[in-house]
């Protein structure tokens, strides 16, 4: 978590041990790299990263933060655990109350946090087939429980997995891809009521796919202004498939949906995480092999340049986070990681990550910014 000092010359950060390798990491396909023109140098400063042995030997592989307080979904002994992390570098277990068999071996595929309210996903193999057998669980950063739902609700012949969770302004979301009987999987969006969770309505739009677009959506937020979608699109309709990254953006679940084309430079981009604050929301994704920033409001979206140490050693995209005004980007380099730091007035700072492995997700808040 760095954290600005009063100097600004020296500067302070923690990170999870052991790292986990990168979940969110994509490849920019076959295109060759490319950008908008990369910005200026920017400052790089060094970071003295300071571990956060997890309880119990485990292992995170997810994190979300809101204000102080990050929840870390972890694995121990082949089960889940998850963990509250402080600032003051205090670890705490969070109770975890599973019910059906596969919880029990869960893996968390994401989180979300809203104040004190915790949302997460986790996906582990059963049946015949090994197929993913999805669960849900809901409560607080104090106890977290299963929501045990009907194999059909997220599985089954019609499922195409789900891609993440999304929490916020009462609003609890799943989000995914489904086939509807149409020309491919399409876009869907899963609210719970009570306990019980279902998809918000047969899809259609924007959110569908048609026989020369085929959507997928990767990662989900929910504002007071409405419910937003990253993913990509793949155009069949000209000579050459054209993979490209696409936003959806509703005033509600249940729609009206816009899809909103993300500027990119080469035929394979698409949009791999996405963080909103109270000023807006930001993607991150891949434009060919190159990192990409966008900020996306409900109608449009905007290329955001990058600095040119960003792109002088093109990585993987981990996550991106969105804390008052000022943007955090995780990427992996050829060393290890770094983070990038948009502040309210458009000027970046590139700070050295931790060497031994690539984040996984960055979250923080006003003063600190942690990467896993």
């Amino acid at each position: 978590m760095p954290t600005d000092p009063p100097s600004g010359r020296s500067r302070s950060a923690r990170w999870f041990v052991p790292l986990v390798a990168i979940a969110l990491a994509v490849t920019g396909g076959t295109a060759c790299t490319g950008s908008p023109e990369p910005g200026p140098t920017t400052p790089r400063l060094k970071l003295a990263w300071q571990g956060v042995t997890l309880p119990d030997g485990a292992e995170p592989e997810s994190l979300a933060g809101a204000g102080n307080t990050v929840v870390v979904g972890g694995r121990s002994d082949g089960a889940p655990r998850m963990f509250v992390l402080r600032d003051d570098l205090a670890v705490r277990r969070v109770d975890l109350v599973g019910h059906g068999v596969y919880a029990a071996t869960a893996t968390w595929v994401d989180l979300a946090i809203d104040g004190p309210q915790v949302l997460a996903l986790g996906r582990a193999s059963g049946g015949a087939h090994g197929l993913p057998r999805w669960t849900v669980w809901s409560g607080s950063t104090q106890r977290v429980e299963e929501q045990p739902q009907p194999f059909e609700t997220f599985g089954g012949p019609r499922s195409g997995g789900l891609a993440g969770v999304a929490l916020g302004s009462g609003r609890a979301l799943v989000v995914g891809s489904w086939d509807d009987g149409g020309a491919g999987l399409d876009a869907a969006v899963w609210g719970v009521s009570g306990t019980s969770w279902g998809r918000t309505g047969m899809t259609s739009g924007a959110l569908a796919s048609t026989a020369t677009r085929l959507v997928q959506p990767a990662a989900a937020a929910v504002t007071s202004t409405g419910v937003y979608l990253v993913g990509s699109t793949t155009d069949l309709g000209g000579d050459d498939v054209v993979l490209g990254a696409s936003a959806w953006t509703a005033p509600h679940p249940e729609g009206p949906w816009t899809r909103v084309d993300l500027p990119a430079t080469t035929t394979s981009s698409r949009a791999t995480g996405l963080s909103c604050d109270s000023t807006g929301c930001w993607v991150v994704g891949l434009d060919g092999d190159a990192v990409a920033l966008w900020r996306l409001d409900p109608d449009r979206a905007a290329r955001v340049t990058l600095p040119r140490d960003a792109s002088s050693s093109p990585g993987r995209v981990a996550a991106v986070a969105a804390v008052s005004g000022q943007v955090w980007v995780a990427t992996s380099v050829q060393d290890g990681s770094q983070l990038l730091r948009r502040d309210a007035e458009g000027s970046w700072t590139v700070f050295d990550g931790p060497t031994a492995n690539r984040p996984e997700s960055p979250c923080g808040d006003t003063g600190s910014a942690s990467s896993a």
